[in-house]
């Protein structure tokens, strides 16, 4: 059943993608550090992803996986320099690299359903964005060109979550200890950076930022909002009692929309959503603005694009491509963090933060 949902959800992916038509088509750009501090953006990807998820956000730079491979997306913007990621999710099994034919059908046979699992999964998250691997691995035993997921050590912004949100956090702090920190969380990891954000204790005069691409308030406000959900309490509850089961989720567990009180405070926080996000719709994320706003101890901001779906906020439409990618310069330049002039000063004459900011 676990192995199902998981193709179901692929299958959606593929989907999205295929509709999506917008190419971006970008050279490397220099970017601009106003302070001598370095700084850091610890990712976390979303469900049913493994690392090579940042890459669309990477530009054509990419970036170095933890195998050591230099993965790059053709079809990337530019909004994170450095991505940190420290270690992949226990809940991600890698693709172990196999040399000849025999070889490769003796793992066949032996494990069908994870060499299905990773090639759909290669398919879906690199094949359709366009990310490759330009590299071998470091130690030719592992591979990011496909993954399987373990659903049943997945917890949707829970417990497991914001412990390996921490694991990577406290990897960064000890890797550059005089790093400035910008977390970055994109779905299901934007919950689960919002949620870490309040459980885990971070010091909020390293952290100058933290970014969140469609985040939800809670799994039942997902729910409320959700197509065809939302016709029938029935249809919710049959859906948590399956995420129950498959998942490491509880009914009763943390949700961002609860932690509002305990959010790490000063910090800037911006919320990235779309008009026409179907998987994480506006409506959840605006509970979330509305209240963390309604607190007074966080400056907050909030992008709404217009045309494009969940998983591809960066490369379904030109228009949103471009404001989402010059609202972020902008933003990085107000906060004397690194950024790329020519999209800063974009953004600048756009007026777009004013445009974001929640007042």
């Amino acid at each position: 059943m676990a192995g199902l949902l998981k193709f179901i959800q692929c299958i959606g992916l593929v989907g999205a993608a295929m509709l999506s038509s917008h190419t971006v088509c970008e050279r490397y750009c220099d970017w601009v550090h106003p302070s001598d501090r370095a700084l850091q953006t610890v990712y976390y990807q979303g469900v049913n992803a493994c690392q090579t998820q940042v890459a669309k956000y990477c530009g054509k730079r990419g970036f170095i996986a933890t195998t050591g491979e230099h993965v790059v997306c053709k079809r990337a913007f530019d909004v994170i320099e450095h991505p940190f990621i420290g270690k992949e999710l226990d809940e991600v099994s890698l693709k172990r690299v196999l040399k000849g034919k025999k070889a490769k059908l003796k793992r066949f046979f032996k494990h069908p359903i994870n060499v299905l699992q990773q090639s759909i999964n290669n398919l879906c998250e690199n094949k359709l964005y366009d990310i490759s691997v330009i590299s071998a691995p470091q130690n030719n035993n592992i591979t990011v060109q496909g993954h399987c997921i373990s659903s049943s050590a997945m917890s949707l912004a829970q417990e497991s979550d914001i412990l390996e949100h921490k694991k990577r956090y406290d990897l960064c702090v000890a890797q550059y200890p005089n790093d400035d920190i910008i977390l970055y969380g994109v779905s299901r990891g934007a919950a689960t950076t919002f949620n870490a954000c309040a459980c885990n204790g971070y010091d909020f005069n390293r952290v100058r930022l933290v970014v969140l691409e469609g985040c939800f308030d809670s799994i039942d406000g997902l729910m409320h909002e959700y197509p065809f959900l939302n016709r029938s309490e029935k249809l919710q509850l049959l859906a948590k009692k399956a995420l129950m089961k498959w998942t490491q989720f509880e009914d009763q567990g943390l949700a961002p929309i609860n932690l509002i009180d305990v959010f790490l405070e000063e910090v800037p926080v911006i919320f990235i959503t779309s008009e026409q996000d179907r998987i994480v719709p506006k409506a959840c994320v605006q509970r979330l603005v509305t209240c963390l706003k309604e607190r007074g101890k966080n400056p907050v901001y909030m992008l709404v694009l217009k045309h494009s779906s969940h998983p591809c906020y960066m490369m379904d439409n030109k228009e949103d491509t471009e404001n989402y990618r010059d609202c972020m310069h902008a933003l990085y330049k107000m906060l004397d963090l690194p950024y790329i002039p020519k999209y800063a000063a974009a953004g600048e004459s756009k007026k777009i933060l004013d445009v974001s900011r929640v007042l």
